[in-house]
């Protein structure tokens, strides 16, 4: 009964990190409950971020705080991913953001680098 309870112990530690590395599960929960540090957890250094006025690259320390600015402006609704794919080593994905105002469309890049996932370009636009 040891061996088992160890063996599944083994298994639970080293599939954690492949878990929380999973961008695409970080942007999914931080964008539905307009949680902006929780999107923060897979970005990285410096990311291109789109939401209006601002269309340029930023330090994540600034980002998060632009996201959060969103976020207080457009409380979320509902947060669905409407497609996601991979090509090489970038992840894209699109959604559809709904807030108590309007929906947005947002696209997503993530940078697979080894085993790490990173969030490198987030656009938020109108529908």
């Amino acid at each position: 009964m040891k061996k088992i309870v160890t063996i599944l112990a083994l298994v639970f530690i080293s599939v954690l990190p492949c878990m929380a590395n999973d961008a695409r599960m970080v942007v999914e929960e931080g964008f539905a409950k307009g949680n902006a540090q929780k999107v923060s957890e897979a970005m990285s250094d410096r990311i291109f971020l789109v939401v209006q006025p601002i269309r340029r690259p930023l330090a994540k320390e600034e980002a998060t705080k632009e996201l959060a600015n969103f976020f207080l402006k457009n409380k979320p609704k509902s947060f669905s991913i409407l497609h996601d794919n991979s090509q090489d080593n970038v992840i894209y994905m699109i959604c559809k953001l709904e807030t108590d105002k309007t929906a947005y469309r947002v696209h997503v890049l993530i940078d697979v680098l080894e085993d790490e996932e990173r969030i490198s370009q987030i656009r938020i636009e109108t529908l």
